[in-house]
């Protein structure tokens, strides 16, 4: 994982599953031991993450703006080509106009901020 350095990674605990030719071979290893090695390979690809989202502060992407989050100060969400729909992060964006005009549309955003899965942003007129 340290020399692949992958963009997005998911990682599952192991079960044997039945009808499947490895659930023959038991499972040997406790859940204790499981959950530990879930949690590192998370931690190592959570800072790989977080060094390559901090890498995109200060461009500027075209973003597809999919939906509107209400609230005192309303939260566009939106992804990058970079980002796939529910299992990637997302870009969030902060408007100072009307959110209904730039959902739907790909629009053009500088990224002011980095978070291990989700980039932070703001529209581009």
């Amino acid at each position: 994982m340290r020399q692949a350095r992958f963009d997005h990674l998911g990682v599952f605990t192991y079960s044997a599953e039945e009808g499947t030719p490895a659930f023959a071979l038991g499972d040997p290893v406790s859940e204790e031991e499981k959950t530990s090695r879930r949690g590192e390979l998370m931690s190592i690809q959570q800072a790989i993450s977080l060094e390559k989202n901090r890498g995109y502060v200060g461009r500027r992407l075209e973003v597809l703006v999919e939906k509107a989050l209400g609230g005192a100060s309303p939260v566009l969400i939106g992804r990058g080509h970079f980002q796939a729909p529910e299992v990637d992060g997302v870009i969030r964006l902060r408007t100072g106009g009307n959110p209904a005009e730039a959902l739907h549309a790909v629009r053009q955003v500088e990224i002011t901020g980095a978070g291990v899965y989700d980039l932070r942003g703001r529209l581009r007129e």
